[in-house]
């Protein structure tokens, strides 16, 4: 689903089949409270994002863990704007 975001003051491009769509948003959900909030698996969450599920993985840790990474600020706002598009 995601396709384009080289910086976190861009909008975030989704592309569906043959329409590119162009949104800006403001909403901001970080990857441990989508899934806490959607009960989707990481797998599910990788596929969707198109975000690499070792990537996801180190999101989800805790922050005492050493893989642990902030995610950027462009993925919260991904997430953000996918539970407010499907859950809203």
């Amino acid at each position: 689903m995601l396709l384009h975001c080289e910086n976190s003051q861009e909008p975030i491009t989704l592309k569906r089949k043959d329409d590119m769509t162009t949104i800006t948003t403001n909403r901001h959900i970080d990857p441990k409270t989508f899934r806490a909030l959607t009960k989707w698996s990481v797998y599910k969450m990788a596929r969707e994002t198109d975000i690499p599920l070792h990537s996801l993985y180190n999101y989800l840790k805790e922050p005492t863990d050493p893989k642990y990474r902030e995610p950027k600020p462009y993925i919260n706002r991904l997430f953000g704007e996918i539970y407010f598009r499907l859950f809203s």
